[in-house]
């Protein structure tokens, strides 16, 4: 009886933790697959190694089909790349025939895709799955996703505690969590969100696949905390962007912080293509969050300290001061219960870390 009994505190564990678990998504890895024949430089970093030379070999002679001509001229004009093509790889289902059809409204996709065809490319991409045989390729490859998959859920989730987040914001989240693998996107990772007519809005964290060791493992087994931070990360973003959204009455109230602050950093945030101040301040805010949850889930001060050095690094140099104040927040919550009642605090640092960087500029002039 007492083995019934841990056998059993043992799968609700387990439950609790693999809440949300890797999941194959086959219109993801198509997108992948046709960015990556099309010679889209994110989609072709060879991190993925016998992988990506199994797909070179199989779909090399499309490399002239119609839907790679499309998604040439889309990357040219429109700048549709890095996550917008997983932005429509969430809408597409497949169909019977080996096809696809899109699923979404007019409005869904990223705007990136503003003014195109998307029936027409939706037609020429199911073109592409049929005459490749691309579902054929997917179910050869099962068994290796569902290895890798495997491998991200005993490295990685474990670590990873979902119900921070709705203590953290004092809200929930209106949307459900996934996680995919896209196994040509490399180190890159994304965060789309799918809202599908009638149903729950879904935001997804897509993981790149780099294969680091001969012998199979990942870098999900070699450096799960990289992964756990980039996942913590992605999630984040669903408690924050909103917040100063297009038409929103904080958006107004932060204006004037945030193209304060872009215009001391625009150069370097613009190489990581955060090309606009609303971008700059939801990313300061995500990676602040992702510093909180580290300490409040237990992770070794050097870990913590190395993750606000790595925010320095790349141009976030304002971290430090911004998980203070999250930290402050965090012991104020019986005169801020939410994250959104506390943003107006949040403004008024940035207002003075901006003054502050402009009264040195000054005197340095002088």
């Amino acid at each position: 009886m007492k083995r019934l009994i841990a056998a059993l505190c043992m799968l609700c564990i387990a439950a609790e933790t693999y809440a949300i678990k890797p999941e194959l998504h086959a219109p993801i890895e198509l997108m992948s697959i046709l960015c990556n024949i099309s010679g889209y430089e994110e989609y072709n970093h060879g991190y993925g190694r016998e992988y990506c030379d199994e797909v070179t070999e199989w779909f090399a002679p499309y490399k002239n089909h119609r839907a790679v001509g499309i998604m040439q001229q889309l990357r040219d004009s429109n700048g549709v790349g890095y996550d917008a093509p997983m932005s429509l790889a969430l809408y597409l289902r497949l169909l019977p025939d080996g096809g696809v059809e899109y699923a979404g409204e007019e409005h869904s996709l990223d705007e990136r895709f503003e003014g195109v065809d998307i029936e027409a490319v939706t037609q020429a991409v199911s073109e592409f799955a049929r005459e490749s045989r691309f579902y054929e390729f997917f179910e050869a490859h099962r068994p290796f996703y569902d290895d890798i998959c495997r491998q991200f859920t005993e490295s990685v989730l474990p670590r990873f505690n979902e119900k921070w987040y709705g203590g953290f914001y004092g809200t929930e989240a209106d949307e459900t969590f996934r996680i995919a693998i896209g196994f040509l996107n490399g180190g890159n990772n994304y965060g789309p969100k799918r809202t599908l007519p009638g149903q729950k809005s879904e935001v997804f964290a897509i993981m790149g696949y780099v294969k680091r060791t001969s012998d199979g493992r990942t870098s999900y087994v070699a450096q799960p905390d990289i992964y756990l931070n980039i996942l913590v990360h992605e999630f984040n973003h669903s408690f924050i962007n909103h917040l100063i959204g297009e038409g929103s009455e904080l958006r107004e109230k932060t204006r004037h912080a945030g193209e304060g602050l872009f215009d001391l950093c625009s150069q370097i945030m613009g190489w990581q293509a955060y090309d606009n101040w609303a971008t700059v301040i939801n990313e300061s805010l995500v990676r602040a969050a992702v510093i909180c949850y580290l300490i409040d889930n237990g992770a070794p001060a050097e870990s913590v300290r190395e993750a606000v050095m790595d925010e320095i690094r790349v141009g976030f140099v304002w971290t430090p001061e911004l998980v203070g104040k999250l930290r402050q927040y965090q012991r104020q919550r019986d005169l801020y219960p939410t994250f959104e009642s506390y943003y107006p605090q949040i403004i008024d640092l940035f207002e003075s870390y901006v003054a502050a960087r402009r009264a040195a500029i000054d005197a340095a002039v002088m």
